[in-house]
């Protein structure tokens, strides 16, 4: 029987990072590449070996782990981030996505909703994945918010799924009652959280931008219409 490997991510030939901000770098890289889906986890040990303990590195080693959708990996560094350290949004928000990858999605939803991760800037705010990852992080959304997708039969035709958004100050946007689908109105101006690589938003009126980011995500029948 062939064994057939994981993807793993090389680092440049003569590149060693040095610290926890090099290998941070190296880390948000990979999270910036569309092309990459798997092979994350393993970078992610690497520079936890090279870091241990240090706060940026333990969150970006858990969703690295989600990432690779491997959530027993990210509550083992989500715990050792908690032993240390002081529990926030990104704490929280990671904790939530490894309940939601374990099938536990009311759990994943209480803790959502317990600690106000239910805003679109909160919550992009808290993601360290990135921009480049909003889609994900906006499925795994769906699914705690909406539950999972139905099965449907071979020979059942995909539902097609809108993949652009007005902008939120758009006049002729109508807060959707999909709360993922306000998460991704939202993406368009978000980007890493906690290390200012946050993208350029456009110049809109600040108090309709305001009334935008209050409105909540708490479930598609209670999202104001």
């Amino acid at each position: 029987m062939t064994v057939v490997s994981s993807p793993q991510i090389s680092l440049p030939l003569g590149d060693s990072p040095r610290d926890a901000a090099e290998w941070s770098k190296v880390l948000f890289d990979a999270f910036a590449d569309r092309q990459r889906t798997v092979g994350f986890l393993q970078l992610a040990q690497q520079a936890e070996r090279a870091c241990p303990g240090d706060p940026s590195i333990l969150c970006l080693a858990a969703t690295a782990a989600l990432l690779d959708e491997n959530p027993e990996h990210a509550l083992v560094f989500l715990k050792r981030y908690r032993k240390r350290y002081i529990a926030n949004d990104t704490y929280y928000l990671l904790y939530a996505l490894a309940l939601a990858q374990q099938a536990k999605l009311d759990a994943a939803r209480a803790v959502l909703e317990r600690n106000k991760l239910i805003f679109p800037d909160r919550v992009f705010s808290a993601f360290p994945g990135g921009h480049e990852r909003s889609d994900w992080l906006l499925n795994w959304f769906d699914r705690i918010f909406l539950g999972p997708p139905p099965k449907r039969s071979a020979d059942e035709l995909p539902v097609a799924r809108p993949q652009h958004y007005p902008h939120p100050q758009s006049p002729s946007l109508h807060p959707s009652r999909n709360p993922s689908a306000t998460l991704r109105a939202g993406s368009a101006g978000e980007g890493q959280a906690g290390v200012g690589r946050r993208a350029q938003r456009g110049s809109v009126d600040p108090r309709a931008q305001a009334a935008y980011r209050r409105q909540p995500m708490k479930s598609p029948l209670q999202f104001p219409r």
